[in-house]
């Protein structure tokens, strides 16, 4: 019989171990969040939260949101076409990005759209 009592505890101790699962944003997943610990997402991660775009940084941690970002350009580096943002607001994502990828080197821009109200 499943024991929802006993589920909830594996949940809350694997989340407070933080090292079999990834819970911050919203999301929790015992999934592969290897990409935490890479150096070049460090430094781009930081250099969107210097921005000041996510809030307190120490509260809101985003970095599965950004993961996904980058894993999207990534994925589109062999296709022709530029790099479209919308919704820029204090340009973390775009600061992330560019210290990410040299975007210019795949011949790509990185156009950023915002209505500034």
């Amino acid at each position: 019989m499943y024991n929802v009592k006993e589920k909830i505890k594996f949940l809350l101790r694997s989340i407070i171990s933080k090292e079999k699962f990834y819970a911050s944003d919203g999301v929790i997943t015992h999934h592969n969040f290897g990409f935490i610990k890479n150096e070049k997402f460090k430094k781009a991660y930081n250099a969107g939260s210097n921005t000041k775009s996510w809030g307190n940084p120490k509260k809101n941690t985003i970095e599965w949101r950004l993961h996904t970002i980058l894993w999207a350009i990534e994925s589109t580096k062999n296709i022709d076409g530029d790099i479209v943002e919308c919704g820029v607001n204090r340009g973390g994502f775009s600061s992330a990005i560019n210290e990410f990828f040299d975007i210019r080197k795949n011949n790509k821009i990185h156009w950023l759209f915002d209505t500034f109200e």
